[in-house]
């Protein structure tokens, strides 16, 4: 597993989801959305699955859109969280933000992203401050994919104003600290007897030593602690109980 060290907010193959047959009533807050790639979604015995009520629309995409639908409008009408500059009339000029979020959230069907599923690597949000990715309050239960995809969004709406000064203000002490205690017990064993539900960050060491010249070492999480397999793996899973589809060790 790798992760990239700079990608683009919006990935441009998200576009190829929007297909020409959005149905009038699902995401009613987007307009003239081009379309691009193939439309040939779902393929089931050499036809596309279709929406029960309506064999016009693929039903996958149907289900996208659903989804994509449920985020936009929590974000737009949740007091404000979707806004721009503090005017909340402005939330669709970060629409981007909601598109980029999904791209990058584990489906559960297939234990990974969809960016992971297309390039192999997981990709650094531009929130990303020494160590974790994840600038929101733990959660004291399970998130929904809708509210991760949320969180992850308005993560990603964060100016880099705003991150120096989160940095300068909050995190540099306890940084210090950590890499002066990180230097001074090197040689010390460490416990990673990890319970379930427990949570833990992922760091990308098993490519630490092959692609050091290309990758930074980066942490991915938080994610919570499932199980520990009889190889001393442990299983893990996303804010939302998305399982990821490798085991994860530990050394």
């Amino acid at each position: 597993m790798g992760w990239t060290n700079s990608v683009p907010i919006f990935h441009d193959n998200i576009t190829s989801i929007l297909q020409l047959e959005i149905p009038h009533n699902v995401l009613s807050f987007i307009d003239n959305v081009g379309t691009k790639e193939s439309k040939n979604w779902n393929i089931v015995n050499g036809k596309p699955a279709k929406h029960p009520a309506n064999p016009n629309i693929c039903l996958a995409l149907w289900e996208f859109f659903e989804l994509l639908n449920r985020i936009l409008q929590q974000m737009k009408y949740c007091g404000g969280t979707f806004s721009v500059d503090s005017n909340q009339a402005r939330w669709s000029t970060a629409t981007y933000s909601v598109f980029w979020s999904e791209h990058i959230t584990v489906c559960k069907q297939m234990g990974c992203s969809p960016y992971y599923a297309t390039t192999g690597t997981h990709p650094l949000l531009p929130a990303d401050i020494v160590e974790v990715t994840y600038l929101q309050p733990l959660p004291n239960f399970l998130l929904s994919t809708t509210n991760l995809i949320v969180h992850q969004a308005i993560d990603l709406q964060c100016q880099q104003e705003d991150l120096d000064h989160l940095h300068s203000n909050l995190f540099s002490t306890c940084h210090l600290a950590a890499i002066c205690f990180k230097a001074g017990h090197a040689a010390t064993i460490c416990n990673y007897n990890f319970q379930a539900s427990d949570f833990v960050l992922m760091r990308n060491t098993r490519i630490k030593v092959i692609h050091n010249k290309k990758m930074k070492p980066c942490y991915l999480g938080p994610l919570v602690v499932i199980s520990c397999n009889c190889g001393s793996a442990y299983i893990l899973c996303k804010l939302d109980g998305s399982v990821l589809h490798f085991p994860i060790a530990t050394f």
